[in-house]
């Protein structure tokens, strides 16, 4: 099982850096980038990835009343 977590765990971390690098590349001043999906699938993570690679000024809204 824990060689099936590893594996699980390479596989997103590739896809996240593939995925930011894309994204990244589309990036445009004074737009708006939306990330959604299911539940549990990366997408903190993938913003994440995002926000260490750009050095820019950025808003979040997480749709939580805090």
């Amino acid at each position: 099982m824990l060689k099936l977590r590893q594996i699980h765990d390479d596989i997103m971390n590739y896809l996240v850096r593939e995925l930011s690098e894309t994204i990244i590349k589309e990036l445009q001043t004074n737009k708006v980038v939306i990330v959604f999906g299911a539940r549990r699938i990366g997408k903190t993570v993938l913003v994440k990835e995002i926000l260490d690679k750009v050095n820019e000024p950025v808003l979040t809204l997480n749709g939580k009343n805090e």
